[in-house]
């Protein structure tokens, strides 16, 4: 019963989400959300879910909605914070391996698209929990400020 109310949950899901992109009621176009819903959900066991729940834990609304607000402030002062450096020619690249704290791989990859979306910082690997980021910094920072950088303004909201 408990894995027929996760492939409900599911399927639901995914035909909003369809439903939102197509945006039109005929029946071929519900025909089709019905199909490739019910494909997906039905390919989605072992990755997604197995019988005993899904595999990750969600993130709560409202904490999501803080990060994003924070995220997007983030991102504008980076860039004007970027401008000045390249204009004035005073950063040098630096590459550094971080070590996260938490190991969700949902929290990871949200963190690491994070700081790729961040000007000036490009996630390049990712290996559980340690991520392989390059920056460009002030030329008299330490690869330590990155690090504490990243661990203040983007897993402090998972933790």
């Amino acid at each position: 019963m408990k894995t027929v109310l996760i492939h409900y949950k599911l399927f639901l899901t995914l035909m909003f989400f369809w439903l939102m992109l197509n945006m039109s009621m005929n029946p071929i176009n519900l025909a089709a959300g019905v199909a490739v819903s019910a494909f997906v959900t039905l390919l989605s066991k072992g990755i997604l879910y197995n019988e005993n729940g899904y595999w990750y834990k969600p993130i709560r609304v409202g904490r999501l909605i803080v990060y994003l607000l924070r995220l997007i402030g983030e991102i504008f002062k980076s860039s004007v914070s970027y401008i000045a450096r390249i204009i004035k020619k005073d950063s040098i690249p630096v590459v550094v391996e971080v070590e996260l704290r938490v190991d969700d791989p949902l929290v990871i990859a949200i963190i690491a698209n994070s700081i790729t979306l961040t000007p000036g910082t490009i996630t390049v690997d990712v290996n559980k929990n340690k991520l392989t980021v390059i920056s460009l910094k002030d030329i008299n920072s330490s690869k330590e400020s990155v690090i504490d950088e990243i661990h203040e303004k983007f897993e402090s909201y998972f933790i």
